[in-house]
């Protein structure tokens, strides 16, 4: 090939929808954000929400789950947003934040790995309650 170099297309191609060459940073980012199949069992296993299930159970759960990426400053929801879905972080930060009177936003927390969010509005049939903004990169599952 004539003035241009070969590609390899990754894997990471298929989740992030994007085209083109990732270069090795970029598919070493979306390979670390890609936990395989154990470690997310693991991560579930340890929730509360889910420790009282069994191994067969949590597996059979992880394909229930869409794997979801988004970049940091991205919104996730937004407070008063309906929902209908749990999600659980499997690497980066999420922070939760609520409109406030005086400041505009007031960031309630960060939730990091392992950390799942979403609930209150799955089980309660209710609107969102706060807004969820990936702090940084963050993969997890919906």
């Amino acid at each position: 090939m004539r003035g241009s170099a070969a590609c390899a297309v990754s894997p990471a191609e298929n989740r992030t929808g994007r085209s083109g060459c990732l270069h090795s940073g970029q598919y070493a980012t979306m390979t670390a954000m890609n936990p395989d199949k154990d470690i997310i069992i693991e991560i579930l296993k340890n929730l509360t929400l889910f420790s009282e299930l069994n191994y067969p159970a949590v597996k059979e759960l992880t394909y229930l789950f869409s794997e979801r990426v988004f970049h940091g400053g991205e919104t996730i929801f937004e407070e008063n947003d309906t929902g209908n879905s749990l999600l659980v972080i499997l690497s980066g930060e999420v922070r939760i934040t609520q409109r406030a009177n005086v400041s505009g936003e007031e960031t309630l927390t960060v939730l990091k790995k392992g950390d799942f969010f979403g609930e209150m509005a799955l089980l309660e049939d209710l609107p969102r309650s706060a807004t969820a903004i990936a702090h940084s990169d963050t993969f997890m599952l919906e």
